[in-house]
């Protein structure tokens, strides 16, 4: 746990009533709050918005960023003390090494408790990888947002998104990427999320209000609050309500998501607050019944990400899967460097 949360440490328990990330209580005597996530997950590969899309399809269906830049300039590395939307906001972001090119765009969204410093490094070898598929990866630093008080969230603005009604998360993606297309020459058909737990829900936020730009995103150990089963199993303790727009229909779009088994869970005192693995069972039809190709990752680590996926996997599902097209995984054509316990839904 983080010391910035200290005050907060009397009422933690209450305040954990609704967790989609941290606050451990596996009983190991450690904090698997996401931080090690950031650090090592990628295995052997090293290393204003009320709910205007801000991206009407052009003439060829293509996706049209038309955020706007609320007049600051991005900087390579941390960019601190910004305001937006009333809101002062911290990132990180990591540039390609020649910016001199269409680039793509990734935000990478950390779990509850965990910080930009140590997540920055979960996906920020992207940028290069692939000398094909160049991107800017975006890492936001949460705003403390907990379930009691006038701004209710978990790190996240997680818990409503509404046609017409700001989110403070989405103000941020939105001016960030406003800025970033105003200077840059930035792929339209290649914006795209990843996020941990708590930012993986956040993840599956901004595809549920962006679908038609946010087209393919990486969930790991998420959920999806615009399906009713999985909110009906998510135990609010009357702490906050669930509110998400419907899932739009669509005939593009790809999810991979990654659930950890039966020890994928969360509770305090006694009580289950959330069950992930019961959530991604409840995601695959939700999600295939809004015409969304899934990429089903199973694995038995519990609240982790998936120990066979690496970077190389999430970079090569990234780029075969652009805003607007039907993805070439359909029919179970999943690329054979993917483990046996990915499926295709």
């Amino acid at each position: 746990m983080n010391a910035r949360r200290t005050p907060y440490l009397l009422v933690l328990i209450a305040a954990c009533t609704l967790v989609v990330s941290g606050c451990s209580d596996d009983g190991d005597g450690t904090d698997n709050n996401g931080g090690d996530a950031g650090g090592d997950a990628m295995g052997d590969a090293g290393g204003d918005a009320g709910g205007d899309t801000g991206s009407d399809a052009d003439s060829g269906g293509d996706p049209v960023i038309s955020f706007e830049c609320p007049g600051f300039e991005i900087a390579e590395g941390l960019n601190s003390g910004i305001s937006i939307s009333g809101v002062q906001r911290t990132f990180d972001v990591a540039f390609p090494a020649n910016t001199n090119q269409e680039m793509g765009v990734v935000f990478s969204w950390h779990g509850y408790g965990d910080n930009v410093d140590n997540f920055k490094n979960f996906f920020s070898a992207a940028t290069d990888a692939y000398a094909d598929f160049p991107l800017i990866v975006v890492t936001p630093e949460d705003t403390d947002m907990f379930p009691i008080g006038n701004a209710q969230g978990l790190d996240w603005d997680i818990f409503q998104t509404r046609d017409g009604v700001s989110n403070r998360d989405a103000d941020l993606f939105e001016a960030v990427l406003g800025c970033l297309n105003q200077d840059y020459d930035i792929d339209p058909t290649h914006v795209h999320a990843i996020g941990f737990s708590a930012g993986a829900i956040m993840t599956n936020l901004l595809h549920a209000r962006y679908s038609d730009l946010v087209a393919s995103v990486i969930s790991i150990s998420g959920a999806w609050f615009n399906d009713q089963d999985t909110a009906d199993n998510v135990n609010t303790m009357g702490f906050a309500t669930l509110n998400w727009d419907p899932l739009t229909q669509s005939s593009s779009g790809a999810i991979l998501m990654t659930h950890g088994g039966d020890t994928d869970v969360f509770g305090v005192g006694g009580q289950q607050i959330i069950d992930f693995e019961l959530s991604a069972g409840y995601a695959v039809p939700h999600l295939v019944g809004a015409g969304r190709t899934v990429i089903d990752c199973s694995h038995n680590n519990g609240h982790q990400p998936h120990p066979g996926l690496n970077l190389n996997h999430y970079l090569d599902f990234l780029q075969d899967n652009p805003a607007g097209a039907t993805s070439p995984y359909l029919g179970g054509n999943l690329p054979s460097s993917f483990p046996s316990s990915c499926g295709v839904e």
